[in-house]
């Protein structure tokens, strides 16, 4: 597995894993993308009411595979690394 590195040398517009302290001061390790154009849906649009133009805001947000809404992350993102790979499939 790679090395943490620091977040100014993350790629752009990729999914990685990232880490920063919430507000209660503890790590936390999340599946993100820095997104610089990310366009609105129905859904996205309810979580930046007031936001003018056809794009959310560029910024890092947290990703999942079980739901299409992603939520900007609301911290100091200090560290990335990049994704490892899947785990291979026995027969």
């Amino acid at each position: 597995m790679s090395e943490w590195q620091p977040i100014e040398t993350a790629p752009q517009n990729v999914n990685v894993l990232v880490a920063y302290k919430n507000g209660n001061g503890k790590w936390r390790i999340v599946k993100a993308c820095y997104h610089t154009q990310l366009p609105w849906s129905e859904e996205s649009y309810l979580d930046f009411v007031g936001q003018e133009g056809e794009y959310a805001p560029k910024g890092w947000y947290e990703e999942s595979d079980s739901h299409a809404t992603i939520y900007q992350i609301d911290g100091v993102i200090s560290h990335w690394m990049p994704l490892p790979a899947a785990p291979e499939s026995t027969p």
